[in-house]
């Protein structure tokens, strides 16, 4: 397991955690790009989801999405934080 510290920066708008089933087909800055594009956290995670499977990830794909906005109040979480998931299951 590999454990990385990263410094934020006040230009940074959102984190990206996610699993190996996207990180396997997507570089850093395709999701970062993706991500720009979405309006809300929930858009930019489907929308990496989505890009993961397009791309042909054979594995399941996890992507969280943070907001890092302070224009982004509490109240409304769904705004701030959104998770997606989709499970590969084996063909019997």
């Amino acid at each position: 397991m590999k454990v990385y510290f990263v410094d934020l920066k006040p230009e940074d708008k959102f984190i990206i955690l996610a699993c190996d089933g996207l990180w396997d087909v997507v570089d850093n800055k395709q999701a970062v790009e993706i991500a720009e594009k979405a309006h809300t956290p929930m858009a930019a995670a489907a929308a990496l989801r989505d890009y993961a499977h397009m791309l042909g990830t054979t594995d399941n794909v996890s992507v969280i999405v943070y907001r890092l906005d302070d224009a982004v109040t509490d109240a409304d979480v769904s705004y701030r934080c959104a998770a997606v998931l989709s499970l590969v299951l084996p063909v019997l």
